[in-house]
């Protein structure tokens, strides 16, 4: 394969550059026979690439990917540029643009996804990069809309809205679920009382992960957050365990955990509530009063 391309070179002719550089710049030969040789050498080169048997890209070698981004219908050759650009990270700035061209206007799913990633990789945050991800967030292909959703995980996470970060929680991408969940717990942690409903309205959440961290943002009010506590101890007999003992812990933190054990007759929240009680070594007298009713 490199003879081939040897071959293609010498019949290019000499000019200024890297072989990768002077096949690209064979694409817009005069004569179309030597065109085709620099294309399907340029595919070869590609293989190698691919293989770890080329040279790296260096930030030189940008001008030439970005032309590669440009020729039309040669999907193949786009792609391998997409590739390129991706592994060249930061240093490839100049490209953005042309990526988000693409982005924005390609229909091949396979190709969109790869262009939204190395916008994600140069991480040049602007209001057109992020609107590109954003236009995406719903796009039918998973792997396109993970894409764009991971993008804006890293780049735009204050444009996401807390449903918006909940939903991408639940997806099986996992990568996804982390950045995600992450998020929701800076977004959670300035809550104060009079987001006490919504919080609320986030355990009936059926994704664990998303309860937990509701259930810790109202275990953060303490005693603000006992309006909650009725919904709290609903959930202290979830069959979810850390579910269930953050919600204990919350109990605890707003002083309502005693309570839940007077007032419920749930066999399961009983059973964890006062589990938790004796692993405090609670022995108030309130508390003895308690485990007295329950004794039968």
């Amino acid at each position: 394969k490199k003879e081939m391309i040897q071959r293609a070179l010498s019949k290019l002719g000499p000019q200024a550059g890297s072989d990768f550089s002077r096949l690209v710049k064979g694409l817009s030969h005069n004569n179309p026979g030597l065109r085709t040789l620099a294309r399907n050498a340029l595919l070869t080169y590609a293989d190698l690439w691919r293989a770890n048997r080329a040279a790296p890209f260096e930030k030189s070698d940008v001008a030439s990917l970005v032309t590669l981004l440009r020729v039309g219908e040669e999907t193949d050759l786009q792609s391998f540029a997409i590739d390129g650009l991706t592994r060249l990270g930061p240093q490839a700035e100049q490209a953005v643009p042309a990526l988000v061209s693409i982005a924005r206007d390609n229909g091949d799913s396979k190709m969109l996804a790869s262009a939204l990633l190395a916008l994600k990789t140069l991480g040049v945050k602007t209001e057109e990069t992020l609107a590109t991800f954003e236009k995406h967030l719903d796009h039918a292909d998973a792997g396109v809309k993970d894409s764009a959703a991971l993008a804006l995980l890293h780049l735009g996470p204050e444009r996401l809205q807390i449903n918006r970060v909940m939903d991408l929680m639940g997806r099986p991408n996992e990568d996804m679920c982390a950045a995600a969940g992450k998020l929701l717990r800076q977004k959670l942690a300035t809550v104060t009382r009079k987001d006490l409903p919504a919080l609320r309205q986030g355990l009936k959440n059926p994704v664990g992960a998303i309860r937990v961290a509701f259930i810790d943002a109202i275990g953060s009010l303490k005693e603000k957050g006992r309006d909650a506590a009725p919904d709290l101890a609903a959930l202290v007999g979830s069959s979810d365990k850390n579910v269930s003992s953050q919600a204990i812990r919350a109990l605890d933190d707003m002083g309502k955990l005693l309570d839940t054990v007077r007032e419920n007759s749930d066999a399961e929240i009983l059973t964890a509530s006062i589990g938790a009680l004796r692993d405090k070594g609670e022995k108030t007298e309130e508390s003895l009063k308690v485990y007295t009713k329950h004794l039968d």
